[in-house]
C-alpha cells in the first residue's frame, strides 16, 4: 500500500517569510519556489493577486480546475454528512474544509468555517482551542496581532485542555508578542516554552530558539544569559553555529 504524501502544513509560515524576504529583495529564483508552494497549497487567487508585487512566474492554467477540483471533494462530502452523520463527523469535515482554506490562503473563507465550528452546539473545549489556534495561525501568517483570540483560548483553557494545547498556546502568544514589540513580556515566555516545544505547525524549533536567544539577550543579565541560555542543554544542542558565533 502506497504511503500517503505528507499533509501541508496550514497554512505554510515559510511562504510568508520568502514573500516578506522577497518585499525587501527581488530574487528569481525565491520567486519561483515559493509559486511553487502557492500552487501546491492552492493558493491560486493569492498567487494571482500577488504575481505582479512579488515577481511571481506565471501560474498554469490548470491550477484554477486543480483548486476546484480539490475544494469540491470536501464540500461534497461535508454536504453528505450533514444529511446522515452525527455532529462529530460534520465538525470534522467543516475542519477540513476550513484546513483547505487556511492552507489555500483564503482567509476569510477559514475564519468562516472556523466560526461555524465555534457556533456548533456540541463541541468541547479541546476543539474549539484547535479552532482558535488555526484562526490564529492565519493572523500570525499576516502580522496581524492575535490578543483577542489568544484570551478566549486561554479562557477555555481554564475550564479545561490538555498539558499539549496549554503549551502550545504558550507558543502562539509569545509569537504573538514579539509580533507586537512586546519584547518584555515576549522573552520570558519563549524561554519558557524551549523545553515543552511542540509548535512545528507554526514555527520550526530552530528559528524559535534564534527568536529566544536574540529576544532574551536584550532583557537577561550576564549571569541569567549564561544560565538561561549558554548553559542550557536545549539550546545547546539546537542552536546553529551561526548564532552561537
Amino acid at each position: 500500500m502506497a504511503t500517503p504524501p505528507p499533509e501541508l502544513p496550514c497554512p505554510d509560515m515559510s511562504i510568508s517569510s520568502t514573500l516578506h524576504s522577497l518585499s525587501l529583495s527581488p530574487d528569481a529564483s525565491k520567486a519561483k519556489e515559493v509559486s511553487e508552494l502557492l500552487l501546491k497549497c492552492h493558493a491560486v487567487d493569492f498567487h494571482a493577486e500577488n504575481a505582479a508585487k512579488y515577481e511571481l512566474p506565471k501560474a498554469p492554467k490548470a491550477a484554477r480546475a486543480e483548486r476546484d477540483k480539490a475544494l469540491k471533494k470536501l464540500t461534497d462530502k461535508l454536504e453528505s454528512l450533514e444529511k446522515d452523520s452525527g455532529d462529530s463527523d460534520v465538525q470534522d469535515a467543516v475542519l477540513a474544509v476550513a484546513d483547505f482554506h487556511l492552507r489555500a490562503l483564503e482567509f476569510e473563507a477559514a475564519d468562516e468555517r472556523l466560526d461555524q465550528v465555534l457556533a456548533m452546539k456540541k463541541v468541547s473545549a479541546s476543539a474549539k482551542v484547535n479552532a482558535l489556534l488555526s484562526k490564529i495561525r492565519s493572523r500570525l501568517w499576516r502580522r496581524v496581532p492575535a490578543t483577542d483570540l489568544l484570551a478566549e483560548c486561554e479562557a477555555l483553557l481554564q475550564t479545561g485542555g490538555d498539558w499539549d494545547k496549554r503549551n502550545r498556546v504558550k507558543v502562539y502568544k509569545s509569537l504573538s508578542l514579539a509580533l507586537t514589540r512586546d519584547y518584555a513580556d515576549a522573552a520570558p515566555l519563549l524561554l519558557s516554552c524551549v523545553k515543552t516545544f511542540s509548535c512545528e505547525e507554526c514555527v520550526g524549533y530552530e528559528h524559535f530558539v534564534k527568536l529566544t536567544v536574540v529576544l532574551n539577550m536584550l532583557g537577561l543579565t550576564r549571569p541569567e544569559i549564561k544560565k538561561d541560555l549558554v548553559d542550557s542543554p536545549e539550546i545547546i544542542s539546537d542552536i546553529s553555529p551561526d548564532v552561537g558565533g
